[in-house]
């Protein structure tokens, strides 16, 4: 996404909150689906981190079955 629709996101998101009806229930501010997909992204950024530090991160790890036994004990 490029840099002036992310500042157009954090712009929306900053606005002040508006109330309607006899409840007074806060609306919330209007996304297009590329600015919702965006923030869904950012959101879930933390937990991409830790699964790729948890399983080893970029590499692509062998199947249990093909590793050696050193392979085993040391992975």
């Amino acid at each position: 996404m490029k840099k002036t629709l992310t500042q157009q996101v954090k712009d929306k998101l900053n606005q002040p909150t508006f109330r309607v009806g006899l409840k007074k229930q806060v609306v919330p501010p209007k996304l297009t689906d590329a600015e919702m997909n965006h923030l869904i992204f950012v959101m879930m950024k933390p937990m991409r981190d830790a699964n790729r530090k948890k399983f080893g991160g970029d590499v692509v790890q062998k199947n249990w079955n093909k590793m050696s036994k050193v392979e085993r004990k040391n992975g």
